[in-house]
């Protein structure tokens, strides 16, 4: 088994598991992060930007049973996973997890996230329909300039992904995820929000949204995103695509007041509608979980509420707060 990454956050949860289930794991990262696996896995230091030939050699040659993928953006870090895999004399290509992001969606047709919201309903994998009008996409531009690029990189790999499965047969699934929080956090969106509610407000602001205290949205927690993985690799066949998320779809107020509950506060804060909303990336609202619940044998989702008091739990410590913003400060 190889995993790309995996020493932070949701890939120090995945390597964990796959260890626990009798996996034989190799980490390949760049080294920086310090391995908190001891020799419990193989490691590979390698920069798979800088040395994409090599990344493509120990696909080639590794015999891997599937590959698991923290840190790939566009089309091309994935076309090297593909292509080593499917390279001439290569043995049967591995199963390959690409960890995608419900920032796709960023990058998609507006009016199928509306009718969506409209009709109250999470976002289903097929609504994720590139926009490729001028107008749209600079409209999508205007929304969120970052996102729209990064949801747009991720969108660009899972639809290389669907050409390689047309043409080769290639096996693998996307895990869209929105926003992920849970020990090991490295980006640190879960962090502000708890520190700031033990403060007087906490912002409520989400861009495009009239009422940003009402509006909905989907959280993913890290050991859920790893026992998905898991429970992936047997299936015979692969969805192509996959929501992974907590059941739950909370507002942003609904949010606060579970991490004030966790914290034992008597009361929530007051929300600020002139700050912008901590945690939250996109405006798009949930996503529907429903696919990965009815086609991976015996996953289900940690409840919202002990997501958020593990989490919480985690940061009563000082070191694993400092971990988290070194973490974060380290990715600006």
């Amino acid at each position: 088994m190889l995993v790309i990454g995996g020493t932070q956050f949701m890939g120090v949860h995945t390597v964990e598991l796959l260890c626990k289930k009798g996996y034989a794991v190799t980490v390949l990262n760049r080294g920086v992060t310090p391995s908190p696996f001891g020799d419990d896995v193989t490691h590979i230091r390698l920069d798979r930007f800088a040395q994409p030939n090599l990344l493509m050699k120990v696909v080639r040659e590794g015999g891997w049973e599937a590959v698991v993928d923290f840190v790939a953006f566009s089309a091309d870090d994935v076309a090297h996973v593909c292509r080593a895999a499917l390279g001439p004399g290569s043995p049967p290509p591995p199963f390959y997890v690409f960890i995608s992001s419900d920032s796709v969606y960023m990058a998609c047709e507006r009016h199928r996230i509306d009718a969506a919201r409209a009709a109250g309903r999470g976002l289903d994998e097929s609504d994720a329909v590139r926009e490729t009008s001028r107008a749209g996409i600079a409209a999508c531009r205007t929304r969120d300039a970052y996102q729209y690029r990064y949801g747009s990189g991720k969108l660009e790999a899972e639809e290389e992904l669907g050409r390689m499965a047309e043409r080769c047969g290639f096996p693998s699934t996307s895990l869209r995820l929105p926003d992920v929080i849970g020990p090991r956090d490295n980006l640190g969106g879960f962090l502000g929000l708890y520190e700031r509610v033990a403060r007087a407000s906490v912002g409520c602001r989400v861009a495009g949204v009239a009422d940003g205290a009402a509006h909905r949205a989907s959280v993913a927690f890290a050991p859920d995103v790893a026992a998905a993985i898991v429970a992936l690799l047997p299936l015979k066949r692969k969805p192509p695509v996959l929501h992974v998320a907590c059941a739950e779809t909370p507002t942003v107020a609904e949010l606060v007041a579970l991490v004030a509950e966790a914290r034992g506060l008597d009361r929530p804060p007051k929300l600020d509608p002139g700050r912008r909303a901590p945690l939250l990336s996109v405006d798009v609202g949930p996503v529907d979980v429903s696919r990965a619940l009815a086609c991976l044998p015996g996953w289900r989702p940690t409840s919202l509420a002990d997501a958020v008091r593990a989490t919480c739990d985690w940061y009563t410590v000082e070191a694993n707060a400092a971990y988290t913003r070194r973490l974060a400060e380290d990715s600006d």
